[in-house]
């Protein structure tokens, strides 16, 4: 029977134990006055409205950004180089959207370059075939008059 008694009492000295020391813990901050709940709450509040600033400005200074540059890349990459990227230097990504736009530029201004070579070069064969086919022509036209007995030198 003792020894049911003292594992019975071995059980409850941990329970007792950890009762005795929240109360000296609720006595403490009985006698600090502790913190009133109002200060509490307002805490808690300000807490709140700091990380919904701080998720706000990650919003509107980086995700939506790259949003924009996400709708642009798909835009350059269709084709349409005429609309230009917005960008604002107070931005922390503002150089790097200014490098966005400006390959976009830089794009249009290569296939101009291009389209103008292209063209250069249809110019140049078409004047080529030109300037072949009259001899060619000559030639035949004599050759057919030599022929044809019209002709005797």
């Amino acid at each position: 029977a003792q020894t049911v008694e003292l594992n019975a009492a071995r059980a409850e000295l941990p329970e007792g134990a950890l009762s005795r020391a929240q109360d000296a813990l609720r006595a403490a901050a009985d006698a600090r006055g502790g913190l009133p709940v109002a200060l509490v709450w307002a805490l808690a509040a300000l807490g709140a409205a700091f990380a919904w600033g701080v998720v706000a400005y990650l919003y509107v200074g980086v995700v939506r950004p790259f949003m924009r540059l996400e709708a642009f890349a798909q835009d350059v990459a269709s084709g349409n180089l005429d609309s230009p990227l917005a960008y604002e230097r107070s931005n922390p990504f503002g150089r790097f959207t200014w490098a966005f736009d400006n390959m976009r530029v830089e794009i249009k201004r290569a296939r101009a370059v291009e389209a103008e070579a292209v063209e250069r070069g249809k110019t140049a064969v078409a004047a080529l075939s030109h300037d072949i086919k009259t001899p060619i022509a000559s030639i035949r036209a004599y050759s057919e008059a030599l022929e044809l007995g019209l002709a005797r030198t």
